[in-house]
């Protein structure tokens, strides 16, 4: 049962957040090539996380992550010439239906977030079939990275209980695309961008900032004060002393 609820479950997290809408004061916080992401879209992945693993841990840094992974392995899977068909898609479609129809808790689940969300069951399978192409073809990914290993190291190939070698070389496989295209996206930021970055902090940390620059002004202006009552006590040191001095010579 729970492994039949775990492709609906994935398909209503990425229905979450193809329904989340940008504003203008939703700032962009990356993108990769011509994909925006929005600072409302990381907000809505580590909910998502947080839901799915139950760990409460997960970052900002962790959900932009996996949306970067999600828009990186689709650009991996055409460069390699994967695809998925209509038919296929229209196969694992039927499938979910089929999960929706049979089981109550799945059926429970889906039919409140729909009633939450004021849309119908046909408009969330119609938003599940839009998503379907590009969760299949990151899947496919994964399966031909699984595949390659499994030749090269004489293991069996399976999608149930695959070889933890398997597993374990994907995950790194996938986790070091990402560290190297982030890397070649930081490199290539231009001068706009990082103004327009550091624009974007501020305006999202307008009340530290400001606080911060208040508080080290009156730092150095105390500092400033400071040594100037010093130097006048230090001034009315040395009169008072010359004043004592020349007493005592006469």
């Amino acid at each position: 049962m729970k492994s039949r609820m775990i492709p609906v479950l994935c398909l209503l997290l990425l229905f979450l957040t193809a329904c989340q809408k940008q504003t203008s004061d939703d700032p962009i916080v990356a993108s990769y090539k011509d994909t925006q992401i929005h600072e409302s879209l990381v907000a809505y992945e580590k909910q998502n996380q947080i839901n799915v693993t139950g760990d409460k841990t997960v970052s900002d840094a962790d959900a932009l992550d996996q949306l970067l992974l999600n828009l990186i392995m689709l650009d991996e899977a055409e460069q390699r010439g994967l695809s998925v068909t209509q038919e296929e898609v229209d196969a694992e479609l039927a499938g979910q239906r089929k999960n929706y129809e049979e089981y109550e808790e799945v059926r429970s689940y889906i039919d409140d977030y729909c009633t939450k969300m004021g849309i119908t069951t046909e408009q969330y399978f119609d938003t599940v079939a839009e998503q379907l192409p590009r969760v299949m073809l990151r899947q496919r990914l994964r399966d031909t990275l699984g595949q390659e290993y499994c030749q090269q190291h004489g293991l069996e190939f399976t999608k149930v209980n695959p070889p933890e070698q398997m597993t374990e070389y994907v995950e790194q496989y996938l986790g070091r695309t990402v560290f190297c295209r982030r890397t070649a996206r930081r490199s290539s930021i231009t001068k706009k961008e990082r103004v327009a970055a550091v624009k974007r902090y501020f305006r999202r940390n307008r009340t530290s900032v400001v606080l911060f620059l208040v508080s080290n002004l009156l730092a150095a202006v105390s500092s400033v004060l400071m040594s100037f009552l010093l130097g006048l006590f230090a001034d009315s040191a040395m009169e008072g002393t010359s004043r004592v001095c020349g007493r005592s010579r006469s």
